[in-house]
């Protein structure tokens, strides 16, 4: 998907999926993993530190991965890993897991991926094989106009800060 978000972002405002993906956010540093140095200091000996130094690393070799596969330097010279690690992380902190044809797949759906996260899961998504899409239902009544929101899942504060 990172992949994807690369080579559609760039195309025309005409297509529908590049309009999506320039409505991404572009600043950085709200993940770790972009934070400077001076920054992650403070993390010094922490699992933090750890997680996202681990994150990193994992980027990294994702990203030569991609180099070796494309040695024609096509890859390289089009996305740096500075590119790759926003797409990964615009990614990971957007797709939703589906079970679709009865395989689990990571999708991006627009709107969707800007529901704000639910301490109590009142809302939840699946694909619906008869519309083929992804379909958010609310599991109990809400007062007309409150923002709709779903639970990402219990998570640790780590991890909601390294990804979302």
């Amino acid at each position: 998907l990172a992949l994807v978000y690369l080579e559609e972002k760039h195309k025309p405002a005409s297509n529908y999926r590049a309009q999506y993906f320039q409505g991404y956010p572009t600043e950085r540093d709200v993940f770790p993993v972009f934070w400077p140095e001076s920054c992650r200091k403070w993390l010094r000996g922490s699992s933090m530190q750890a997680s996202i130094e681990g994150l990193i690393e994992c980027m990294e070799s994702e990203y030569a991965t991609l180099l070796r596969a494309c040695n024609d330097g096509s890859f390289a010279r089009s996305c740096s890993l500075a590119d790759y690690t926003w797409a990964r992380m615009m990614v990971t902190s957007r797709a939703f897991r589906l079970t679709i044809g009865g395989k689990v797949q990571r999708v991006l759906s627009p709107i969707a991926d800007m529901m704000d996260h639910a301490e109590e899961r009142w809302t939840t998504w699946q694909y619906d094989e008869e519309l083929k899409a992804l379909t958010v239902v609310a599991l109990e009544d809400r007062p007309a106009g409150q923002e709709i929101q779903c639970h990402y899942g219990k998570k640790s504060a780590k991890s909601f800060l390294l990804y979302y």
